[in-house]
């Protein structure tokens, strides 16, 4: 919406109150019906003198959709109207400014989109307009700006919901991603992006879905006084949830388009929802006001596509941004709902070149801004602090940001800000035909329908309890397993860590391990034996355990708190070989469980995604599937890497509480060789970081 030369970016729950005599402007990006009471001044109470962002709840948005309805009398309208006006409540606003480059060849390009918002151009074809390589162009973008010319575009990023502590404040401008400070970056695998860019929403341009907004055409002409207006078209792509607008003094000739006219400042709302700038357009005279209700229609599901990715965990959710990226067509199954995948508890230990590879993608801004970073950690063996500083020894380090958060991140950049089609609380979820050239995935909706999608690829991203790895056939795979005879006890506990690094206890007990969460929580493993009952474990045990097998001289003490979480893990890995069969692809734990002994499995996730994207990307942009072709081997040999390390760690940590006083001899050995020479400690944390692991 745009007033008097501003343009507002209204999320949902959040409206925009005009005041009379303002001139204004509302352009719709998507298709929509569009609901409109218009409020008479003379007997209006709502006095606010600039245009005002309120909040709108659930009541708010109730009465609006009971004003809707055909036949309300005029006096219960009247009722319902009076209490529209107790509920419009201020709320704060953020404004963000665009900065334009003065580089006229950058200035040339940004000048074209701030004119026509709606152009869906890629930086690779602005070259033309400003006669400069996109590398180039690209290069000016960062520097004048601070940002990338994806995120110049998009100017105004918004949450899907209010920002807790973790994400980014609103009105916050991203910056590109060149804070790693190692020089030892991994390079680019992916080759430069050759789709169109989204200019304010997230949605691309496909083939059943047009560049440019389609205009809105009134359903009906806007009536010259107090009431309900429906404004309506044909929906051209589909998106999910409500969204609000209010304004002042719309007029019978209200007309509408897309874009945005490229006014700006730009002020958005300091809330979260999904971020659907809609905007419309309204000339002066009229009542003194309406209120606009945006209906998102449920995404339809297709009959087919090029890539259906079954499981939104890391691995599907980052392999879903990378071929969305890419102008893939891609297809996201999920069992579980939105809500689940985001707070469903795991560890998050992300290696640096992971975290390099993420942020090359444009898909690691958040955990740039919010994650901690560790570079040693410390093993404790007979009241003895041996502390293991593989920074120093290789450079490296980790990101400790919870997987929770950057699974949140991924399907808000996935969903939310490009777009992609995503689908949860899906059930049955069945491969297809995954030998063939046109696998398919058959599964029932939330509302009970049964659908099958044909596809070009399956890729199996549904964890070590999906239903993709069991697909193949038993003859055409190998699961190789291994399992270490122990569990450990996880806890999470309302208490500060003692120290701020990752800390293994070994102990003739039994292992135990704390790792920082927060200031103010701390996660903490026990080594238990294999299936025991949580419930064994009460406050008093789990504590005097946690004191005695984390002892060792000089260290501070551990802070009791209460624990808010305890289940038990069966410590064991699997490989299943080959990663792929026909048609279909696994990734993560779908193909390989990496017991939590070295926090391996989330980046072995990233890693397999990265492999597929590229492969992917090659077949539909330059018909090479060599990438697919060799995608298993490549994936496998870091899979192997991690495993081997994995085992070898697990000796160290499990050795001592083994009752055998051989592996007990040996594993006190490992500690003290890699803890003490500089050759064995770098070559152990090249492994313990993932630097250079696919040999």
């Amino acid at each position: 919406m745009t007033v008097e030369g501003d343009t507002w970016v209204l999320p949902p729950v959040r409206a925009l109150w005009i005041p009379a005599g303002f001139r204004h402007e509302v352009d719709a990006t998507h298709g929509a019906a569009i609901r409109s009471p218009y409020f008479d001044p003379d007997g209006c109470p709502v006095r606010f003198e600039r245009p005002t962002v309120v909040g709108v709840g659930a009541l708010l948005r109730e009465l609006i959709a009971h004003l809707a309805g055909d036949g309300v009398p005029e006096d219960a309208r009247r009722r319902a109207e009076a209490v529209i006006y107790d509920l419009l409540a201020p709320v704060p606003a953020t404004a963000v400014r665009l900065v334009l480059p003065s580089d006229p060849r950058a200035r040339t390009v940004a000048t074209a989109l701030l004119a026509d918002p709606a152009d869906q151009r890629s930086l690779e074809s602005c070259t033309q307009t400003a006669a400069s390589s996109p590398r180039t162009l690209a290069r000016i973008f960062a520097r004048e700006t601070g940002l990338g010319f994806r995120q110049w575009r998009t100017p105004a990023p918004h949450p899907r919901s209010p920002p807790p502590p973790h994400r980014r404040p609103p009105g916050h401008r991203r910056r590109p991603p060149r804070r790693l400070r190692n020089p030892q970056r991994l390079r680019r695998r992916l080759p430069p992006r050759t789709r169109h860019d989204p200019l304010h929403l997230p949605h691309p341009p496909t083939p059943d879905h047009p560049p440019r907004a389609k205009p809105l055409q009134a359903q009906a002409p806007c009536a010259a006084g107090p009431g309900l207006h429906r404004f309506s078209s044909g929906v051209w792509r589909w998106i999910t949830g409500l969204a609000l607008i209010c304004w002042i003094k719309a007029s019978p000739a209200a007309s509408h388009r897309g874009g945005n006219g490229g006014r700006r400042p730009v002020t958005a709302t300091d809330d979260g929802g999904d971020h659907w700038p809609v905007f419309a357009r309204g000339a002066a005279g009229g009542y003194g006001g309406a209120v606009s209700i945006i209906e998102r229609v449920t995404q339809p599901i297709p009959s087919r596509t090029g890539v259906v990715i079954v499981g939104a965990g890391p691995a599907g959710l980052v392999l879903g941004n990378l071929l969305h990226d890419a102008g893939v067509d891609c297809v996201v199954l999920e069992t579980e709902s939105r809500d689940f995948i985001e707070q469903r508890p795991r560890a998050g230990f992300i290696e640096e070149w992971a975290v390099s590879a993420l942020a090359e993608r444009g898909l690691a801004d958040r955990l740039l801004e919010r994650a901690e970073t560790q570079v040693e950690c410390e093993f404790r063996l007979a009241g003895e602090r041996h502390v293991f500083a593989y920074q120093k020894l290789v450079g490296h380090r980790h990101f400790v940001y919870p997987q929770p958060l950057l699974v949140t991140d991924l399907v808000a950049e996935y969903a939310d800000r490009r777009g992609g089609a995503i689908h949860f609380e899906v059930r049955d979820v069945t491969p297809e035909a995954i030998d063939t050239a046109e696998p398919a995935v058959a599964f029932t909706a939330p509302d009970g329908t049964r659908h099958r999608i044909t596809a070009d690829f399956i890729a199996g991203c549904d964890g070590a309890r999906g239903v993709c790895a069991d697909a193949v056939p038993d003859h055409a795979r190998t699961i190789s397993r291994h399992d270490f005879g122990v569990g450990w006890l996880a806890l999470l506990a309302e208490a500060p860590p003692a120290v701020g690094r990752v800390v293994f206890g070994i102990h003739p007990r039994g292992f135990a391990a704390q790792m920082a969460r927060s200031p103010e929580i701390t996660r903490y493993y026990l080594e238990v034996p294999p299936g025991d009952d949580p419930e064994n474990w009460t406050h008093e045990r789990v504590w005097h355990e946690l004191h005695t097998r984390l002892a060792a001289d000089g260290a501070p003490p551990h802070v009791e708190g209460r624990l808010v979480e305890k289940r038990v893990l069966d410590m064991h890995n699997y490989v299943v070989e080959p990663m792929a069969y026909g048609r279909m692809y696994l990734t993560g734990d779908a193909a390989h469980l990496v017991a939590p002994v070295a926090a391996k499995g989330l980046n072995l996730a990233v890693h397999d995604a990265l492999l597929l994207a590229e492969a992917l990307r090659a077949h539909y942009l330059n018909r090479d599937d060599t990438g697919l072709d060799g995608y298993s081997e490549r994936a496998l040999r870091r899979v192997w890497q991690y495993q081997e390390f994995n085992a070898w760690l697990s000796e160290v940590l499990h050795g001592p509480s083994s009752g055998d006083p051989f592996r007990a001899g040996t594993a006190m050995a490992r500690l003290r060789r890699f803890t003490a020479s500089v050759t064995a400690g770098s070559a152990t944390a090249e492994l313990y970081i993932g630097k250079d692991a696919d040999h």
